[in-house]
């Protein structure tokens, strides 16, 4: 009992596991498909390293990540199997998605059919309502944080910026969180992607859970019509547009969609 004890407080290496390839690179790190050697086991694995994300002030976000991933155990959420750390980089463990995230497929298919677009978006609703029982808001849903599993399921994954609720902080033991720092009632911090943003986020006037819900109303349109609502080829024009929605929130003349599907984007979006 002793020995079995010992050895699964062994501190975990990268070395447990063999690369296969990379799918993914971002400014703080790589995302690898890895073969746990032991087990034969396939994962995806986020290597973080520790200098940038000191120097871009990301380590805070990454706790986040880490902290709500480990405590969400749902079946709409993508499952993080371990996490560890070595001299120069962080690791998170994590199951792998043999489909690829959501805006791939989106390439892929242009426009999606009214019956697709409901099953995708169904999902999508349970996934953030997962996420808001426990008090949390993910602020940057969009389709690269969208993963679809070999049967066709979609998954949410990269919660480096989500607002994490007090009942998470309250069960969670890691010293270095600062609750105090964190957490309200009204957030104020302008995060997320222009195209799937929140006209409060922008404005900074405060915002709640419902801003996930608009995210969701926006990759509804874009399922269906093809592209954003508020697309644009500058960053400042999109935003320009989020906030004015009113104006810009049309669908075109040449997309033909059901009264229920541009009520459903209506009601979302608003």
């Amino acid at each position: 009992v002793c020995q079995k004890f010992r050895k699964n407080r062994e501190k975990q290496t990268i070395h447990e596991y063999e690369s296969i390839s990379i799918i993914g690179r971002g400014a703080f790190g790589e995302v690898h498909v890895c073969r746990e050697i032991k087990t034969g086991n396939i994962y995806a694995i986020k290597k973080m390293k520790k200098e940038i994300l000191t120097q871009k002030n990301q380590v805070i976000h990454i706790r986040s990540e880490k902290l709500i991933m480990s405590k969400v155990k749902s079946p709409w959420i993508v499952d993080l199997k371990a996490s560890f750390q070595e001299d120069d980089y962080l690791y998170l463990v994590m199951e792998f998605l043999q489909g690829g995230d959501f805006m791939s497929l989106l390439i892929k298919k242009d426009i999606l059919t009214e019956e697709e677009a409901r099953f995708y978006t169904a999902e999508l609703i349970l996934a953030v309502d997962s996420i808001h029982k426990l008090g949390c808001i993910h602020r940057d849903i969009k389709p690269d944080n969208i993963l679809i599993d070999r049967n066709g399921h979609i998954k949410l994954s990269d919660f480096g910026l989500a607002k994490i609720s007090d009942k998470l902080y309250d069960n969670n033991k890691d010293e270095n969180f600062d609750k105090k720092k964190l957490t309200h009632q009204k957030n104020y911090s302008c995060v997320g992607t222009a195209y799937y943003v929140a006209p409060e986020v922008l404005n900074k006037s405060g915002y709640g859970k419902d801003i996930d819900w608009r995210s969701v109303g926006v990759i509804f349109y874009e399922m269906l019509v093809g592209y954003a609502p508020f697309c644009s080829e500058e960053t400042k024009e999109v935003c320009y547009k989020v906030v004015n929605w009113e104006k810009y929130l049309k669908i075109p003349d040449d997309v033909q969609i059901s009264r229920e599907a541009e009520d459903l984007i209506n009601k979302m979006i608003n």
